[in-house]
């Protein structure tokens, strides 16, 4: 060991009997020099061990002195050895960390060292200084935090809602497969990872100003904001993330998906107002038919009494009162407390029966009538009558919507586990502000309509059990589809 060596050796001995002496005079005995200390020669042997650092292990510095580790019963670190010959044979220094298996009240310790080389005075690197300081309580706190992060993907992962986190410049930093699946289909985790607001926004066609994580970036918390969203209703809540002192580091974002809830209870409020309907029907039925029957007698007794010349006007009136006799048939009809009578059915049986009849209106309308229907279809109960008048309503506003030329197509399929039938034209279409209307009762787009017929529809399929709904673009024509689950019998 050459005299430079020995020389820092000695100066290392004489700083840590300073430091012991000051310790031992400390009120405050727990504390103690923090580091293990040591130096190495090339053979990998202990030329220095401080106090600190022998006690840790149970022993003198002086048994330590002149040994290697394996043979002061140190188990073999494979990673330590190859750190020292790399420092020997570079002359860098090096850090790096390793496990303790003797277990403490922690469990495994964990340390951190550092290598720096020892010259002569030749320049060559004949000793290894070794530092080592226990970090097992830093460990177990980075340990304990990945291990919650982890736990915080697998919990947002399992969460059906879409779950975005962001950080302070609302670049994305994590996010459920429930989002991307729902506005980045295609995309993976981590081709969005670092994504800007900017890029999201356009994508799914919404603004970043403003919005609802922009607002939680910015420090405010966003609770039951309902936005549209790819044509999808979302119910969002959004609070901002913050480090240990207060301040901003990002945002997470919850958006659920209402579209479903929001359609049903739109379909609740339509169901309450036809019930309202219905009972209003009742009364009116009984309070107004039984006069019209005595006014409609009369007028035909009189008929036969006036003269020839007002034989047209009588006629007008008649047809008039006939015509309020069946508003008010129809009217009844939407009653939510009317029974129907259903019976064992095949859809294609009632569509054949129904057929003559549609196609002569059509041929009276110049259109032709396409039949596409699906052989071997299931049975269902269904009230024969009333199936028939859903379909005369639906073809005859079908051949009115179209000009000389047009086509109409009925098609039944059996569409997973549900009978679905379609009927379409290719008349004018609805405008897109008039299809949330046309099922309610009293709304009619024709000159001389009653606005009841596809409510009666609704009304009509509704008790089947069943759903009704349409598909229209102005100048391309209607498709109403209508769908029975038949494992249920509707």
């Amino acid at each position: 060991m050459s005299g430079a060596i020995k020389e820092y050796i000695r100066n290392l001995k004489s700083t840590e009997e300073q430091l012991e002496k000051i310790i031992a005079n400390n009120p405050v005995r727990e504390c103690s020099f923090p580091d293990q200390v040591s130096v190495f020669d090339k053979q990998h042997r202990y030329l220095f061990v401080n106090g600190f650092g022998a006690r840790y292990i149970g022993l003198k510095p002086s048994d330590m002195e002149g040994k290697e580790r394996r043979e002061i019963g140190l188990p073999h670190n494979e990673q330590l050895e190859q750190d020292l010959t790399t420092v020997f044979s570079t002359g860098q220094p090096v850090e790096n960390e390793l496990k303790d298996p003797q277990v403490t009240s922690y469990g495994i310790s964990y340390f951190e060292y550092y290598l720096y080389p020892l010259y002569s005075s030749a320049g060559i690197v004949e000793a290894v200084l070794c530092t080592v300081r226990d970090i097992t309580i830093r460990k177990l706190s980075q340990l304990s935090a990945v291990q919650s992060a982890r736990d915080f993907n697998q919990l947002i992962d399992l969460c059906p809602f879409s779950v975005i986190m962001v950080d302070e410049l609302g670049n994305f930093k994590n996010g459920n497969q429930a989002y991307i699946d729902l506005f980045f289909p295609g995309f993976t985790k981590e081709k969005l990872i670092g994504a800007n607001p900017e890029f999201r926004t356009a994508h799914i066609g919404t603004q970043w100003k403003d919005s609802p994580l922009q607002k939680a970036v910015r420090g405010i918390a966003v609770r039951n904001v309902s936005k549209d969203i790819m044509n999808k209703q979302m119910l969002i809540n959004a609070i901002p993330i913050r480090d240990m002192e207060g301040r901003n580091k990002g945002a997470l974002a919850i958006f659920h998906d209402i579209t479903e809830y929001e359609q049903m209870r739109h379909a609740l409020y339509k169901m309450d107002r036809l019930n309202l309907i219905g009972e209003m029907a009742t009364g009116v039925a009984h309070e107004i038919r039984n006069p019209m029957t005595v006014i409609k007698g009369y007028l035909q007794y009189l008929g036969s009494k006036v003269p020839a010349s007002l034989n047209e006007q009588f006629d007008i009136v008649l047809g008039e009162l006939i015509r309020i006799e069946s508003i008010i048939t129809d009217f009844l009809s939407l009653a939510g407390n009317t029974k129907i009578e259903r019976n064992k059915h095949n859809i294609n049986t009632i569509i054949r029966q129904a057929f003559p009849l549609v196609a002569t209106d059509a041929t009276k309308n110049n259109v032709v009538v396409d039949l596409c229907l699906e052989e071997n279809l299931p049975d269902q109960l269904l009230s024969e009558k009333e199936i028939k008048q859903v379909l005369f309503n639906l073809t005859r506003n079908g051949i009115e919507s179209m000009d000389d030329s047009g086509m109409l197509t009925i098609r039944t399929t059996l569409v997973d586990e549900q009978i679905v039938v379609t009927i379409s034209d290719t008349g004018s279409g609805i405008a897109k502000e008039k299809l949330e209307k046309i099922f309610n009762p009293f709304y009619t787009t024709k000159d001389n309509g009653t606005g009841l017929g596809l409510a009666i529809c609704e009304s009509i399929i509704n008790k089947h059990n069943g759903s009704i709904e349409v598909q229209s673009e102005e100048g391309r024509g209607s498709t109403f589809i209508i769908s029975f689950t038949h494992s249920q019998g509707f």
